[in-house]
């Protein structure tokens, strides 16, 4: 048995969700699925728990710098679990606020793995089994996934992508990031307040390539300020186990 609907968003990322309830607003029945959480990457593991976790490491930084001001306050103790457990907070405040924009506009939000069954169909399938989606309009949000380097394999237990680095599980004493776009700058410039030794990799001739050279400046200066070593026009080769 199916499950009729004007339409379907597959994905609830930025792009899904903010379509889903705009769909609902205009006053088509609108179902959303998603087999992961609300807000997909920007919200869970991209630019809002990265600059969550800069907050914190610019406050750690600032105050431990305050001594030369005379504002003597000694080491600044880093708790991980404190600091994961306050991100985690925020972002599902966050969530909690999508699911509530959901409701109101009439999306009905459909948790499982989406599979696109016909011009007109879906199979959304759970740990619970599965069940059938049919809608006149079907939108495809399903978003990216991090590139894997053949030399850098996932597998890896030294090799994160982003995903990894915002859990906070630890906090490496070394810490190379391949790629200086702008989440490699900014979770290399949280971590490297968070006291990691940052090494930035890029391939190209210069940091965030395709914006403006005159907003790369600054940036490249706080990152030197903040300890971070920047490699240009370099590769990674792989990676070797050690120390």
């Amino acid at each position: 048995m199916s499950e009729t609907f004007d339409a379907a968003v597959l994905g609830a990322g930025p792009g899904g969700y903010v379509c889903a309830i705009r769909l609902g607003q205009l006053g088509l029945r609108t179902a959303l699925v998603e087999r992961g959480e609300l807000g997909g990457v920007c919200l869970n593991w991209g630019c809002i728990p990265s600059k969550a976790v800069i907050h914190a490491a610019e406050l750690r930084h600032e105050v431990a710098a305050a001594s030369s001001i005379g504002i003597g306050a000694g080491e600044v103790p880093l708790d991980l679990d404190k600091l994961r457990a306050w991100k985690n907070r925020v972002l599902k405040q966050l969530r909690g606020g999508i699911a509530s924009l959901l409701k109101a506009n009439g999306v009905e939000l459909i948790k499982g793995s989406g599979t696109l069954t016909g011009p007109t169909g879906l199979e959304v399938s759970d740990a619970g089994g599965a069940r059938r989606v049919d809608a006149k309009n079907i939108v495809l949000a399903t978003g990216a996934r991090p590139f894997e380097l053949p030399f850098l394999p996932r597998s890896h237990p030294r090799v994160w992508t982003a995903e990894e680095c915002l859990e906070l599980d630890e906090i490496p004493r070394r810490f190379a990031i391949i790629g200086g776009g702008v989440i490699g700058l900014e979770i290399g410039s949280a971590y490297a307040k968070l006291g990691s030794e940052v090494t930035i990799i890029e391939l190209l001739p210069r940091l965030m390539n395709g914006t403006d050279p005159d907003l790369v400046k600054p940036v490249l200066k706080r990152l030197k300020k903040a300890g971070v070593t920047v490699h240009l026009e370099s590769k990674a080769a792989g990676i070797e186990d050690g120390p």
